[in-house]
């Protein structure tokens, strides 16, 4: 008979007969900055409690979530409040992975070399990302979602003015 157990992440080496018995994999480091730095940083926080979860230590996860998902909307506050251009994404970004390297390697960099060292599933740098891109769809489609939600309840379903109040267009009426 066949002793095979499916892999979850095809890009990683086969667990050794010393995993862990819950089996749970951890994402690693890199992984965790990588897709901060291509997505954002709410993959972060998704994957620090993930982690923590594996780790069976569900009151961090929460705390992890309840401080990552404040930090995540202050961020977004106040990017939001700033004019959009190339330096202030590319700041965000920076800002985002720095954030996620420091909380990952401070919180879960010793648990998930110890976890690795001694035989535990670490997912590829491919899964974290693929994480990365799922929870910013998720992310976008929960934006929409509120905007049509929002507009639906204060009946403010118009397109802003061409122009503003006041100024002429400068064509014949």
């Amino acid at each position: 008979m066949c002793d095979h157990q499916p892999m979850s992440d095809p890009l990683q080496t086969p667990p050794s007969h010393q995993t862990p018995a819950g089996g749970e994999g951890l994402y690693p480091v890199q992984g965790i900055v990588i897709s901060t730095m291509l997505c954002s940083l709410a993959a972060a926080i998704f994957m620090l409690y993930s982690n923590y979860q594996s780790l069976g230590n569900p009151s961090l996860a929460r705390k992890i979530a309840f401080g990552g998902g404040l930090l995540y909307l202050l961020l977004i506050s106040a990017s939001s409040a700033m004019t959009p251009n190339l330096g202030l994404a590319v700041g965000a970004m920076v800002v985002q992975g720095t954030i996620a390297y420091f909380l990952a390697s401070a919180l879960q960099g010793e648990a998930i070399s110890y976890h690795r060292e001694h035989g535990g599933l670490i997912y590829s740098n491919f899964r974290a990302i693929m994480v990365g891109f799922i929870t910013g769809f998720v992310l976008l489609f929960a934006l929409v979602a509120l905007t049509l939600l929002y507009a639906g309840v204060t009946g403010d379903l118009t397109a802003p003015p061409a122009a503003a109040p006041g100024v002429e267009s400068g064509l014949p009426t």
